[in-house]
């Protein structure tokens, strides 16, 4: 059973048994209140001539008057006649109090995913930050290195040393052709090797 059901039955079944019991004692003491002033109204002039007659009155004295003053009893006040329709809306309130705590308990929850996603967000950005500024540092590292090797290639003596290096080049793969031709002079079966491009 669902606890916010259980606590609801549970609230309203209370708020009826407690108006039943409460209006049941509530009627009871009126009924008895109603029987005390009906049995002193009717019984009005016997007290009267009674206490006329311990008071050393003429008991004759009862016969013009309206008879012994009743007292004027209470009346028992009836809670209340509509201990269903309060039971039912004790039961709804407090599902309804119980519905506001879960919905209070998700909010908090999502607050707390909200502030874990920003903390994450944070850590992600401190990362990334550092992460650039390694890179920045590693091309500043980077850059003299190329800035000499552009100076030295746009010198006179850079253009030199280029051509000598594109030269090597070429005299390395003429000197590899060499060899290979010597190999098939001595191994006539030999095919010529292709050359890559």
């Amino acid at each position: 059973m669902d606890p916010l059901v259980g606590s609801a039955i549970i609230s309203g079944g209370s708020s009826l048994l407690g108006g039943l019991f409460g209006n049941n004692s509530a009627k009871k003491a009126a009924k008895r209140q109603m029987e005390f002033q009906e049995r002193m109204a009717r019984n009005a002039h016997q007290y009267e001539v009674e206490d006329l007659t311990k008071a050393g009155l003429n008991p004759v004295l009862s016969a013009g008057g309206s008879g012994s003053a009743s007292p004027a009893g209470a009346m028992a006040s009836v809670p209340n006649d509509n201990i269903i329709g309060d039971a039912v809306s004790s039961a709804l309130q407090s599902k309804m109090i119980n519905a506001q705590i879960d919905n209070m308990k998700m909010d908090t929850q999502k607050k707390q995913s909200e502030r874990d996603a920003t903390d994450t967000q944070g850590a992600l950005n401190t990362i990334m930050f550092q992460n650039q500024k390694k890179t920045g540092l590693l091309l500043d590292a980077q850059l003299p290195e190329a800035a000499a090797s552009a100076k030295m290639y746009s010198s006179e003596y850079g253009t030199l040393f280029k051509g000598i290096k594109d030269l090597s080049g070429g005299v390395a793969d003429v000197i590899k052709s060499g060899k290979d031709i010597h190999q098939m002079r001595d191994n006539p079966g030999m095919k010529l090797p292709t050359k890559k491009r």
